[in-house]
């Protein structure tokens, strides 16, 4: 999750929801090489899903995150 701010909702729901074995990662755009090029969204914090090597586009409502997910928010 892309975001400035260290209380992120967006970041804090990714945590609470995704499946066992997901990893979630949160911080600024290039703070870690999970997150290189990737940045918040309009001013919003961003979600982005990978799976492999392969990312779907970002999301930016929990809603937008489970359903990427495949999971109920």
């Amino acid at each position: 999750v892309a975001t400035d701010e260290d209380g992120s909702a967006l970041l804090a729901a990714a945590r609470r929801i995704a499946p066992g074995g997901t990893v979630v990662v949160g911080g600024r755009v290039d703070s870690m090489p999970l997150l290189a090029g990737r940045d918040r969204i309009g001013g919003a914090d961003a979600a982005y899903v990978c799976r492999g090597r392969v990312c779907d586009l970002p999301v930016t409502g929990v809603a937008e995150l489970a359903a990427a997910l495949g999971v109920s928010g």
